[in-house]
């Protein structure tokens, strides 16, 4: 058996861009009694779609940084449900930044395509429970080579890396599970449709600036918004918080789901002094929201429109309960789907 030895001389440090996934759900997977016939199987087609991302080295020599792809990693190493995958950044600032930004869009869509394409592999190879999702974090920083132990003048090879940037990179990756892909924000990604948020809480690391993608931002409540995250700006616009308040809208003949990044912290005063906290996007006169009307056996019986009154501009809004009307499919609204 191989010994773990390391070169005692020192390393000096680079910059460089660290990427960590791992798959949601690879652990319930590898428990199932059959998973044994289909794991290499995953394994090997997981990272053929990993692969499929680089360039070959030879292409990887032109300056396209605006192309889906990027060249391959300097590092990269399996990590039992996932990946560790380390850039060394070049030294030109404008090269850097390109650079950074394809890394990051590249991550994006890889983690896209491969919610897409596992479930048809499920079908394919008649299987069930596939981890489909995937989580990133995107650190940068500088790393540290350590090297193979030799007795020779010569330093050794490269065998791993170390250094904090690679541990944030971790850390964010299992840090808000329900987002999925967060990015430091020294990484400086120059993409569009990302807000900033503080996040806290990371064991073993300091407060970090993240940001991450409006569209991978699923509906969270406020309480664990506040667990995970801290605003970035003031408390009467707060740039970088999540919302629950999902719409749809049309452009054209083609629907698309979009949320409405929030600025406004909001409390919602309802019946019998119900409340809810939510951030809203702007100051509204009113709110409207769809609530299910279920009977005693959770069956949803008909629907109904909730509409609440500003009646307090704080800091916080305080929204008031008026009314409520009955709810039709065939009504158009822009209304969030439910109050709770």
């Amino acid at each position: 058996m191989a010994n773990i030895q390391f070169s005692s001389r020192k390393s000096e440090g680079e910059e460089a861009v660290v990427v960590s996934f791992d798959l949601c759900g690879f652990s319930n997977f590898c428990n199932h009694a059959d998973a044994y016939i289909v794991l290499p199987k995953f394994i090997a087609a997981l990272f053929d779609e990993v692969d499929a991302f680089f360039l070959d080295w030879i292409d990887a020599l032109g300056k396209d940084f605006d192309s889906q792809k990027l060249s391959a990693p300097d590092f990269m190493k399996y990590t039992g449900d996932g990946a560790l995958m380390i850039w060394l950044l070049p030294g030109n600032v404008e090269r850097r930044q390109k650079y950074c930004t394809a890394i990051v869009r590249a991550m994006h869509n890889l983690q896209k395509r491969l919610s897409e394409v596992i479930p048809g592999w499920e079908i394919n190879w008649q299987t069930h429970g596939l981890p489909s999702r995937a989580r990133f974090g995107i650190a940068k920083g500088l790393v540290y080579p350590l090297r193979r132990k030799s007795n020779l003048i010569i330093d050794g090879e490269i065998i791993d890396y170390a250094g904090y940037c690679i541990n944030l990179a971790v850390r964010l990756q299992n840090h808000c599970p329900e987002v999925g892909f967060l990015v430091h924000e020294l990484v400086f990604p120059k993409l569009d449709g990302l807000m900033k948020y503080i996040a806290h809480g990371m064991k073993g690391t300091q407060q970090e600036s993240v940001l991450m993608f409006v569209s991978d931002v699923p509906p969270m409540t406020l309480d664990y918004i506040k667990s995970k995250f801290l605003p970035c700006g003031n408390e009467l616009e707060l740039r970088c918080e999540a919302t629950n308040r999902v719409f749809d809208t049309h452009k054209g003949t083609t629907l698309h789901r979009g949320v409405e990044q929030p600025r406004f912290e909001a409390h919602l005063i309802g019946p019998e002094n119900r409340r809810q906290d939510m951030f809203i996007g702007h100051q509204r006169k009113q709110l409207i929201f769809i609530e299910d009307i279920k009977d005693s056996s959770g069956k949803t019986v008909r629907e109904e429109k909730w509409f609440f009154q500003l009646t307090a501009v704080g800091p916080p809004l305080i929204y008031t309960f008026t009314h409520k009307e009955p709810f039709t499919d065939g009504q158009s609204s822009q209304s969030p789907k439910k109050l709770a």
